[in-house]
């Protein structure tokens, strides 16, 4: 609408100018109330929710916007809108500070801090986590002490801080486990893993609590949970090659998140494609893989996604004899895991540049990415890297 039509509209309006606003506020609730599970239907209005939002706090109808921004909760986050998720939970802070409403505020601090880890924002995502578990301990809430935890665990994992990490996720699936809550047991599990992995190379024991997870999780209705923990187990196979076992995890993982309508892990499961392509040495299908994955999941916006594929497309590059393009890509990535503060990464992508600039003949450039690697591993001692710096 051309801005003077619009003002003409609103000078027209006068008086009425609420009232509108209250039935803008009414309808988009409804249609989002009536096709909360039609993503199909929700996804051209997406705009109108977030107005719709604003307007009933510019409305002070506090608990209009506590409840519309609850009802968005699950088709934000599935459809990765984490823009629009991270707007509304902030009205919703407000609205529920307003109403002195202090589980609301501990609920949607919680979930502003788990889109912060989504979107990489570590520093925020801990503050408001730090927020929330000082809530729900003041209410002695067991299960939002649990998930508090488990995403400060979270954190401290991609952070590479993996002492932390393990602390703080064993502390969550022990509340987990006293309140019977399989999901929440589950994806501790999945963490814990994922440090068994990292920490110690211990694929045995990560393929043991990731058994122990799905069978859990196979008791409670399909989440986004339950495909992390079959992209896990597919590659904790892979590294027993056990590749057909391998395959059937993602495809079942494929299927549920379609069913879920979960963008982020589909695209997530792509990454998992690629690795096990790789594993196999079909570097075109993983290439293939690859690129698909490095779209979705700009779009979707998420900066250590894209830095984790960018680093493997640049190894696929690299075998396959294509140095230019590797090296840009794994600097492309290198940079992105420095603004993220990401050391494991980091350490990681430093010894690869320094195996490539070595294969091209740069032995200044070499030598300096390998020092800085075994600079970022004297803290990390990560067993593995130290192996191959040797």
């Amino acid at each position: 609408m051309h801005s003077l039509v619009r003002q003409f509209a609103v000078d027209k309006l006068g008086a009425q100018a609420t009232a509108v606003d209250h039935a803008f506020v009414d309808y988009f609730y409804l249609f989002a109330h009536e096709n909360q599970d039609d993503y199909a239907q929700l996804q051209p209005e997406w705009r109108n929710f977030l107005a719709a939002v604003s307007k009933a706090h510019a409305l002070a109808a506090w608990q209009m916007v506590l409840d519309f921004v609850g009802m968005l909760d699950k088709p934000w986050f599935r459809q990765i809108r984490f823009n629009d998720m991270r707007e509304g939970l902030d009205l919703a802070l407000d609205a529920a500070a307003v109403l002195q409403d202090r589980p609301a505020l501990a609920r949607t601090l919680l979930r502003l801090g788990e889109v912060e880890i989504e979107q990489n924002n570590y520093v925020t995502a801990e503050t408001h986590l730090i927020d929330a578990l000082d809530h729900f301990m003041r209410l002695e809430e067991s299960l939002g002490i649990a998930h508090a935890k488990y995403f400060l665990s979270r954190i401290k994992l991609e952070q590479a801080k993996d002492d932390q990490a393990i602390k703080l996720s064993t502390a969550s699936k022990r509340i987990f486990a006293e309140e019977d809550d399989w999901l929440g047991i589950g994806k501790n599990l999945n963490l814990l893993a994922l440090c068994q992995i990292k920490k110690y190379r211990d694929f045995h024991t990560a393929q043991t609590y990731l058994e122990e997870s799905v069978a859990l999780q196979r008791q409670v209705p399909l989440s986004s949970s339950y495909v992390e923990t079959l992209r896990h187990l597919a590659r904790v196979k892979s590294m027993f090659e056990a590749y057909g076992a391998a395959e059937s995890c993602l495809i079942e993982a494929v299927d549920v998140s379609h069913r879920l309508g979960n963008l982020g892990e589909y695209a997530a499961v792509l990454y998992e494609r690629l690795l096990l392509c790789k594993r196999r040495n079909q570097l075109d299908e993983a290439l293939a893989f690859g690129y698909d994955c490095l779209d979705s999941f700009r779009k979707l916006g998420s900066l250590r996604w894209e830095a984790l594929i960018k680093t493997q497309l640049g190894l696929l590059q690299q075998a396959k004899q294509n140095p230019d393009q590797a090296l840009t890509l794994l600097k492309e990535g290198l940079l992105i895991f420095d603004e993220l503060g990401d050391a494991y990464e980091q350490a990681y992508s430093y010894y690869y540049l320094s195996n490539l600039y070595a294969e091209i003949g740069e032995v200044e450039q070499s030598l300096y990415a390998k020092q800085q690697a075994c600079r970022l591993n004297r803290e990390l001692n990560d067993p593995q890297l130290t192996e191959r710096l040797r």
